[in-house]
């Protein structure tokens, strides 16, 4: 799966870590896939289980910002 940095920009996952524009670039620069899938799913939980986010909105969401690469 392809998580662009721009997913997060702006994302309840930044404003719950505290992070800025600088933060999450470092953070892309310098973090594996597994772990942009996890920041991934922090991102869905938050919106789902915090804000109440339907889930239509949240696959809407997923397929703008994010793509499967197939192997």
């Amino acid at each position: 799966m392809n998580i662009p940095k721009a997913f997060f920009e702006k994302s309840l996952t930044c404003e719950m870590l505290g992070l800025g524009r600088r933060e999450l670039e470092y953070l892309f620069e310098h973090c594996d896939q597994t772990y942009r899938t996890r920041l991934l799913h922090l991102e869905v939980w938050a919106h789902m289980c915090l804000y109440g986010m339907s889930e239509e909105a949240i696959l809407e969401r997923l397929n703008t910002h994010s793509t499967i690469n197939s192997m």
